[in-house]
This record gives structure tokens, C-alpha cells and sequence, in this order.
């Protein structure tokens, strides 16, 4: 699984994509390109499309991504270096390479029949000054 940062040219946010399966040959194209040019992946502008396929169990889309132009402004480059080193830090912090939580669900408790005792106090202690609407 390949994941993709980058940030919308019009809402200026950062935005991540997971690429699995049948669209990994996408990415790994994309980075051979940019490998090649010996540049960050984040110093190039990109346009992601779908493309439709036919295979045995059916239709299936996969992306299509090319490459729209290379961003050459010193200024912007190290705006963007900034950020990605930034966001790879957090990543790291966060515990890992990707968000993806491969944890196993909690259990939830099992619900009892015990009535409920208006009179009796909570047992997680909860301030109904701290509960904010």
C-alpha cells in the first residue's frame, strides 16, 4: 500500500490518498518519474483521475495519475519541504508510518439487566459543569 500527501490547489488543505491493489502500478509509475527527476514528491503538481477496467470478476476503477507541472519558485519549494518534514514528523508521533489502525476493535461490556438508580453517583466521576453544550 502506497499512501500520497498533498494539498488541493483551490482549498489549500493537505489531503491523503491510500493506494492498494490494482492502482499501485499507478503510484509506482508516478514515483519513477519523479526518482528521475531527482526532485521531492511534493514539488510536483498532479491531476488524479479514473479510468475504467474490465476484469474477470467485473468493472472495477483504477486512478490515473499525471504529472501537470513542476512547482520552480525557491520560495514555495521550501514552504513545501517545510510542511512535508513536518507531517512526517507527526506521522512518526502518532506511532507509525501510516494512520491506518490495524488494532483489533474493543470488546464493548456486556450490557446487565441491573435497573438503573437515579440516587446512586456516577461511576466516571463526570462534572456536569465540564459537559460543554
Amino acid at each position: 500500500m502506497y499512501r500520497v500527501i498533498g494539498i488541493f490547489t483551490d482549498l489549500l488543505t493537505p489531503f491523503v490518498m491510500y493506494f492498494r491493489r490494482g492502482a499501485i502500478n499507478t503510484v509506482k509509475n508516478l514515483l519513477g518519474n519523479v526518482f528521475a527527476n531527482l526532485r521531492g514528491v511534493y514539488t510536483f503538481k498532479i491531476q488524479i483521475k479514473t479510468e475504467q477496467k474490465k476484469g474477470e470478476k467485473g468493472n472495477y476503477m483504477t486512478p490515473v495519475i499525471s504529472i501537470v507541472d513542476k512547482e520552480n519558485e525557491p520560495k514555495t519549494l521550501e514552504i513545501l519541504e517545510k510542511e512535508a518534514r513536518k507531517y512526517e514528523y507527526l506521522s512518526k508521533l502518532a506511532g507509525g508510518e501510516d494512520f491506518i489502525d490495524t488494532k483489533p476493535a474493543e470488546t464493548l461490556p456486556v450490557p446487565t439487566d441491573e435497573p438503573v438508580d437515579p440516587t446512586k453517583p456516577l461511576k466516571e466521576n463526570i462534572n456536569p459543569d465540564d459537559i460543554p453544550f
